[in-house]
């Protein structure tokens, strides 16, 4: 069985502070209703990271911000199956939002390493996302999917 994760009902915010814009996350709980994220979490940044997929894997830099929003292509730009994220620097609760960058068509492979919900998921337009939540060594976890191709 897939472990749950939940959001309370009060939606992502976003605001401006002297120039930069921050963001603050709601309530973000497992299915035990463990804490992950708080909903006054501040944001300082989303990272945007342009990242190749290289024998079904990509290594993103994953700095220290609660959210990592990474434009893949595939390798050579053409269509590709993605297998694993590789992050040396990650944290309980970080979260990365998977999108597609480039021609190509880039399917998230479901396997030990990427705990998909349900099946591949096919990142076929820019508009297509995926979300995925940090549970521990190289292990991400689906929060969500957006098909809109």
């Amino acid at each position: 069985m897939a472990t749950q994760y939940s959001l309370d009902k009060r939606s992502l915010a976003f605001g401006k502070v002297q120039g930069e814009v921050k963001a603050y996350l709601p309530l973000l709980v497992d299915a035990s209703g463990q804490l992950l994220i708080s909903h006054d979490t501040e944001i300082s940044h989303v990272n945007s990271e342009d990242v190749a997929i290289v024998g079904g894997i990509i290594a993103p830099l994953v700095p220290e911000s609660i959210i990592g929003e990474l434009n893949i292509t595939g390798e050579g730009d053409t269509d590709d199956d993605l297998d694993t994220i590789t992050s040396d620097s990650t944290f309980t609760g970080k979260i990365l939002i998977l999108r597609k960058s480039g021609s190509g068509t880039i399917t998230v492979k479901r396997s030990a390493s990427l705990l998909l919900d349900t099946a591949d998921f096919i990142l076929n337009s820019v508009d297509d996302n995926l979300m995925l939540i940090w549970k521990s060594a190289n292990i991400w976890r689906e929060i969500s999917r957006s098909d809109n191709a």
